[in-house]
């Protein structure tokens, strides 16, 4: 079944069937499709048609992420950042943030922008303020609006 089938499934409401067959799909002969591996860990994180398990999302988002899809990288950063699944690793969310940003996902960049703005006690990551007003303006130049504005103030 295809991913749009999947996709519309979801947009209805239907997470068990979505779920179900996403798990079906999700690797093809040994490929992994990054995309299906994006939505499960979604469906994962948030408990949409399955048991909520950060653990299974960090796996999803891991896979997808390894495949090319830098939102998944935002995603499993996220989890690292916050400790949900996995081990609380703030330089390796950086890493992934740093991923995500590249790739002008604005949420990376926010999240970048956050980390240097904050005193972190492990002091992997230097509180900077002129390198997190950088990486606020980058994310509102991605997103292409002003939803950042308020934080760099």
């Amino acid at each position: 079944m295809s991913l749009v089938t999947i996709k519309n499934l979801i947009r209805r409401g239907q997470y068990d069937t979505a779920a179900s067959l996403l798990k079906d799909s999700y690797e093809v002969n040994g490929s992994v499709d990054p995309l299906a591996c994006r939505m499960l860990g979604y469906m994962y994180y948030h408990g949409l048609g399955i048991s909520q398990s950060f653990r299974k999302s960090a796996f999803f988002f891991y896979l997808s992420c390894s495949n090319g899809d830098n939102i998944s990288c935002y995603n499993l950063g996220y989890l690292f950042y916050k400790g949900q699944g996995v081990k609380n690793d703030w330089q390796f969310a950086k890493e992934l943030f740093e991923r995500a940003c590249k790739d002008k996902i604005g949420e990376g960049c926010l999240k970048l922008g956050q980390l240097f703005s904050l005193n972190d006690p492990k002091k992997i990551v230097k509180c900077t303020p002129e390198k997190a007003v950088e990486y606020f303006k980058k994310a509102e130049h991605f997103v292409g609006g002003d939803e950042y504005c308020f934080i760099i103030g």
